[in-house]
């Protein structure tokens, strides 16, 4: 008898079932969507791009204070950036892994050059994983960036 009563249950018509199965339907909606906010946050807790924006930022920033102040400096950069290519190109900083050139994972940030200082253009790459510390030195007519 209670088996006929579930199919009778399943087919009924009343407003009252209907009601329960939108229930149902919001309460399956509102868990995917919490599924996959979740993948979403997981994802990019596990991913470099906050990094690679950071030390692209920091460098052209850096770059632009070096213009700007006055006399020699010799500056080491003291945050570790292991396992990242800085590409120094013509007004701007490209800061990717090895394996994201290709992939277009690469992070650019413009810094505005000064025509009065030689610029020398480098790519640096870590040499081990461990230590990869930046070196900015301005002299009297040039900055030049090297590890």
């Amino acid at each position: 008898m209670g088996y006929k009563r579930s199919i009778k249950f399943l087919t009924s018509k009343k407003a009252m079932d209907i009601e329960l199965w939108f229930n149902v339907f919001e309460l399956v909606i509102v868990f995917s969507a919490g599924l996959v906010l979740l993948d979403t946050v997981n994802s990019e807790a596990r991913g470099t791009a906050f990094e690679k924006n950071y030390f692209a930022r920091d460098s052209a920033l850096l770059i632009n204070t070096i213009y700007a102040s006055p006399g020699n400096i010799e500056y080491y950069y003291p945050n570790q950036t292991a396992g990242f290519i800085f590409d120094f190109k013509q007004n701007k900083v490209s800061v990717y892994e090895q394996h994201e050139l290709v992939e277009g994972g690469v992070v650019k940030y413009p810094f505005a050059e000064d025509a009065t200082y030689t610029f020398f253009y480098t790519k640096l790459s870590p040499r081990n994983l461990q230590e990869h510390k930046i070196v900015y030195s301005k002299n009297k007519d040039s900055i030049n960036v090297n590890n």
